[in-house]
């Protein structure tokens, strides 16, 4: 299929694989943008499912949906994909289990294009399994590797960021997952990152749900989205997690924890880029451990 070229301000990639209920969610918060200057390319991994229905049924002209005819069993190949048949200024991504509150594309531009940043980052909230919210932003305001929690979902990318770090590598390269790997590579790059000063960007996450893609289960994104676009939602996640945060501050601590808590500190800011592969390497023992551990709680088969 032949698809007009347009070159809006910014590419939206979305990779997916067999969740076209909770896909079609994920592109419903991206039509909500206030800003509009945008294409989406939707990259399936050999989807089996009604996802190209799904997304036909949005019937936008800046939407256009590819399947490969191979399924990867990871985001790397489907986004680099997006990317390459992309055609914006910036490239954005949302997995397709995120949500964008309406402002995350107004917000993020403004961030990029008022300075000198290669690329930004939302803060993100990572959905509990309880429905809590939690918030990792960087206290400065740049991207702190181990202190800093930056999904892809968040990230807006100049496009010649995305030339400089070159594509994702396979999750069977890296012993992180490929979006960890692709940010500490555009930082090593020497590539400004910097943090959008606003909570935009709701993260659901699969691999801490057992069973999510087995299952096909929407309820969290719906809820979700129908909260995110009322007014005073976002006002009450921040206020619930400053409480949670302010409570925390103030638990009484023995010496040994205040002693531990301040030797880690130390260590992040001396090790920030080499502690996360140290881990996993510890944990996993081999490059493509940590996917293979997130497709089986997901209820995926084994690549």
């Amino acid at each position: 299929m032949v698809f007009p070229e347009r070159h809006p301000a910014v590419s939206i990639v979305i990779s997916t694989y067999n969740r076209s209920n909770v896909l079609a969610l994920a592109i419903e918060s991206a039509c909500a943008q206030t800003f509009d200057d945008w294409e989406m390319v939707v990259v399936g991994d050999a989807c089996t499912d009604d996802t190209a229905e799904v997304v036909q049924s949005f019937a936008d002209a800046r939407i256009r949906f590819v399947n490969l005819a191979e399924n990867w069993g990871e985001q790397s190949r489907p986004n680099n994909e997006g990317v390459a048949l992309s055609h914006g200024r910036h490239v954005a991504f949302l997995n397709h289990d995120d949500l964008w509150f309406p402002d995350h594309l107004e917000r993020a531009l403004a961030t990029l294009e008022g300075g000198n940043a290669g690329m930004v980052f939302a803060v993100v909230g990572l959905v509990g399994g309880d429905g809590a919210v939690e918030l990792r932003p960087s206290w400065s305001g740049r991207y702190e590797p181990v202190r800093v929690i930056a999904p892809a979902s968040g990230w807006v990318v100049r496009r010649e960021t995305v030339e400089l770090v070159g594509p994702w590598r396979s999750y069977r390269d890296s012993f992180l997952a490929p979006s960890q790997d692709w940010i500490r590579r555009a930082q090593g790059a020497g590539a400004r990152i910097e943090q959008v000063p606003a909570l935009t960007v709701l993260a659901v996450q699969s691999g801490f749900r057992p069973g999510s893609y087995a299952r096909r289960d929407d309820r969290e994104q719906r809820d979700l989205l129908h909260r995110m676009q009322k007014p005073g939602f976002r006002e009450q996640i921040l206020s619930e997690v400053a409480l949670r945060s302010s409570a925390e501050l103030l638990r009484p601590r023995s010496l040994g924890d205040n002693l531990g808590r301040a030797l880690g500190d130390v260590a992040r800011l001396g090790l920030g880029r080499k502690l996360a592969p140290l881990r996993a390497v510890t944990r996993y023992r081999r490059r493509g451990g940590l996917v293979d551990e997130l497709r089986q709680v997901r209820g995926l088969p084994a690549k």
